[in-house]
């Protein structure tokens, strides 16, 4: 009597392997030829992110400068004894 599930054991990894050779093959394929049709023409700009991250913490920092200068003016208001200066503007 033949062992079939050895036999079956061979021939469900040959269909794995060719189901992932199907699927691997066209995506690898596709992203070479992408790579080899790029020319530069369609290239993405790329911002130095070192910059970016330096305006952002100026714009914090000067966010913050308004923020606590603006509560000042309004503290100073409560202070003198206005009555109702409304909200800081920040």
């Amino acid at each position: 009597m033949p062992n079939t599930d050895n036999s079956q054991g061979h021939v469900s990894r040959v269909l794995v392997a060719a189901l992932i050779g199907v699927v691997a093959v066209p995506t690898a394929m596709t992203g070479l030829f992408q790579s080899i049709d790029d020319d530069g023409t369609n290239a993405v700009p790329v911002i130095d992110m070192r910059y970016r991250a330096l305006g952002d913490a100026a714009r914090v920092r000067q966010l913050r400068r308004d923020y606590w200068k603006a509560v000042d003016i309004y503290n100073e208001l409560n202070r003198l004894g206005i009555d109702n200066p409304g909200p800081p503007d920040i």
